[in-house]
Order: structure tokens, then sequence, then C-alpha cells
């Protein structure tokens, strides 16, 4: 057992996406960061694909690029997303939700393996890293002025914060005492990627249908992805049909839109279940990513959320640093914390009740569903912007309600 005990200014739980991201951006400030995860480091470096090209906001993306991020990304790993479509087959209505005047997109998409590698490389190359791999945080213990870690194989760590980026199923959450809730929607999401003979026009397309879902992700070189919501027992069929089953199953659900299309990936299949913890900071301690809130994938929300919550930590750190406060005291933790609670909580309420709503095939639902696709046209702009987190250290949706208004008014008929 090691008797050891390293000091560091931030101890990271999770070297996820959102755990690195947040890792990066505090050593770039010169503090000392260790980041703790029970993977080798060869499992999170030229990772392999694993279902999930995640849409980025224009925001998160100008912030990720600022860290570096994007450089080794090839430019056919990041593919511009036009705009997007929402569509109901059973009431026969439809949403789309284009870029504000004067962009070409809203966003992009891009492997999370391969950002994940990214930053992992990044991570890797800056002074004050600490790589604590293959390890596991066992104990927690709050301190006046620091918390001190214990690790699975007897290392002790002590640290001025603590980031608690492990996941759905954070054991750092439970350590320090925050409960969450999980809401599970009895569905499945299976994913795939697909090449296809007849070009796609850069906009996602949502598409519920039968109970169910399908989505096209439009990515480059004529590839798109497919995420589709289905119902378990549909999940396993559709897994273990053989691939001309599966084109010809796909083909009727896209209804020929992309043409011949063939199977350039494997298949990947996840529970659809969303998870909200009560509180998103204990002392010393601030819960970022699926830890904190982890958003049903259906409207794309989830990474943006986490990546936010890094980004907000990081300006929060570095207002501290300047003023010479300490960066695990709440000044920090319960900003960050309020300010994330603000911006996920209406979105992850929302998403729970489109999911619930767009799956229910009985008169009252699609009554509703009809009535709630017309009411919100006139907030399409409001839609595009609410990812866009222009300050750091500001709420998004509060800046893109002041964004959308004029624009909402400009296109009113007269």
């Amino acid at each position: 057992m090691h008797q050891e005990r390293d000091t560091v200014d931030v101890a990271v739980i999770g070297a996820g996406t959102v755990g690195l991201s947040a890792a990066l951006a505090l050593l770039v400030q010169g503090l000392s960061v260790a980041v703790i995860d029970p993977r080798p480091a060869a499992s999170l470096q030229d990772s392999e694909y694993d279902g999930r090209d995640v849409a980025l906001s224009n925001g998160i993306l100008d912030w990720l690029d600022t860290l570096g991020a994007l450089d080794g990304l090839a430019d056919g790993e990041r593919s511009p997303i036009r705009g997007a479509r929402v569509s109901d087959l059973e009431v026969s209505r439809s949403l789309s939700f284009g870029p504000v005047p004067g962009a070409d997109r809203v966003g992009e998409f891009i492997p999370e393996h391969r950002l994940r590698d990214e930053l992992f490389t990044l991570v890797t190359r800056q002074a004050g890293f600490q790589p604590l791999l293959e390890r596991r945080l066992s104990g927690v213990r709050m301190l006046s002025d620091r918390v001190q870690l214990t690790l699975d194989d007897g290392r002790s760590l002590d640290a001025r914060l603590l980031v608690a980026a492990d996941g759905r199923g954070s054991k750092t959450r439970s350590l320090v005492n925050i409960s969450h809730r999980t809401d599970d929607q009895g569905f499945d999401m299976l994913c795939c990627r697909v090449k296809h003979s007849e070009p796609h026009d850069g906009w996602t397309l949502q598409q519920f249908d039968n109970g169910g879902s399908i989505a096209t992700l439009p990515l480059q070189g004529q590839q798109t992805s497919l995420a589709l919501m289905l119902k378990p027992v549909d999940a396993d069929r559709v897994m273990m049909m053989d691939e001309g089953t599966l084109r010809a199953y796909l083909d009727t659900r896209l209804q020929g839109r992309l043409g011949d299309i063939a199977l350039t990936s494997s298949r990947y299949r996840v529970p659809l279940s969303g998870s909200y913890a009560d509180r998103f900071h204990a002392e010393r301690t601030i819960l970022l990513g699926d830890a904190a809130v982890g958003m049903l994938p259906i409207t794309a929300h989830g990474l943006n959320l986490g990546l936010m919550g890094a980004r907000s930590l990081a300006a929060e750190v570095a207002v501290a640093c300047q003023n010479g406060d300490d960066i695990g005291g709440d000044s920090v933790v319960a900003t960050v914390a309020r300010r994330a609670q603000l911006t996920a909580r209406p979105l992850y309420l929302a998403t729970q009740e489109i999911a619930r709503l767009f799956t229910q095939r009985d008169a009252i639902s699609r009554k509703l569903r009809y009535l709630a696709m017309t009411v919100s046209h006139p907030f399409q702009h409001f839609v595009g912007l609410n990812c866009e987190q222009r300050d750091a250290r500001s709420v998004p949706w509060i800046g893109a309600l002041k964004e959308a208004l004029p624009l909402w008014k400009r296109s009113r008929p007269a």
C-alpha cells in the first residue's frame, strides 16, 4: 500500500471529454491538476469510434479552438450543421431551426472519441499535469482549506478544488453526499453510420414516427450518422438483423431519402434515460457533465452543457486567482453550480417532456404535439441560440432570449 501524499490545486475525477476540457482550461492558467481515471493511458489516446458523433454549438467550438483542442482534427472529422428539422409524421407537422442571420451553420458534428483523444494529448503536454490513471477514488475528507482524497491503491492526494466529471454513475457524487434522480424513458438508442448514394443537405432531421424516432446526422464524405429511438424489444430485433435486412429496414425508416445505403460502422446501443443531481456542488466540489445532468440525446444538448460547465468553472477560477481568492471556495463552486442549474434545468425538463409526449400515440397526445409544434414556430431563433454561451460567466438562454426577440419581431408578418 502506498503512503504517498501529493498536493495539487485541482483534482479532476474522470478523463472523459468534459473532465479533460476542464483540466486543460485550468492547466493553461498555470494551475497544477491531477486527473484520476480507472482507464490506462493507451485507451485515452488513439481510441476507436464509439458510435457518438456529437453536435457542438458555435460558442463551444470557439472555446475549444482557443484551447487548441480542434487543431489536430482532420477536415473530414468536422461536419458543419446547416440547421435542424423536427418532423412528426403522425400529425403531419414539422419545424426548421436554421442559423441566425449572418451565420451559415448552427454548429458542427465531431466524433467524440477524436475530440477526447486531442484533449488528452494536450493535457499530457502541460507542465502542471499529474496523471493518476488506472486508479479509482475511494474516499473524500473535507478540511477547511482543502479536500483530502484517498485512491484505491492507498495513495493520498490533497487538492483545493475537486471536480467530479465521472459520468452518470458518479462515485464522487455519492462520496460527497449528493443524491440524484433517474428518469427512464423505456427506450434504447441505437446508433450507426452509413454511406449513401444521394447527397444530404447538411441539415439534421429528427423524425418521430410509430411511437419512436430516427435522427439523421449529416457528416462529411456523403456519410450520415443514424440514431434510432426504439423500445428494447425492437432494439433487440434490429441488433440481430443481418446487414441486408438492416439496410432494408433503415431505407424504409428513412423513406428512401438517402438512396442506396451501406453500413460503415458497428451498431451501438445505449439505454435512453436522463439523470439529474439534486445539487451541482458540495464543499470544495463541483459536478460537471453527466455527473451533474445526463441529458437525453434527442436534442444534442448534453455535451454542450458539460463543456459550458467546464468553461464556466475555468472563468470563475481565473477571476478567483486574479483576486487572490480561494479557488475551492463558495464564491467559485456555488456560483458555477447556480449558473449551471439555471442553464440545464429548463432544457432537462423540456427534453424529458418532449420524449414522453412524442412517443405517446393516443389522440390527446397527438393533439398536444400538433399544438406544440404550431406554437413553437415563432421561437425557432431562440432554439438556435440556447447553447450559444457568448460570455462564460452568463446563463446562455438569458442572452439567447435577448438576441432572439428582435429576430422574432423582424420575422413576424406585417
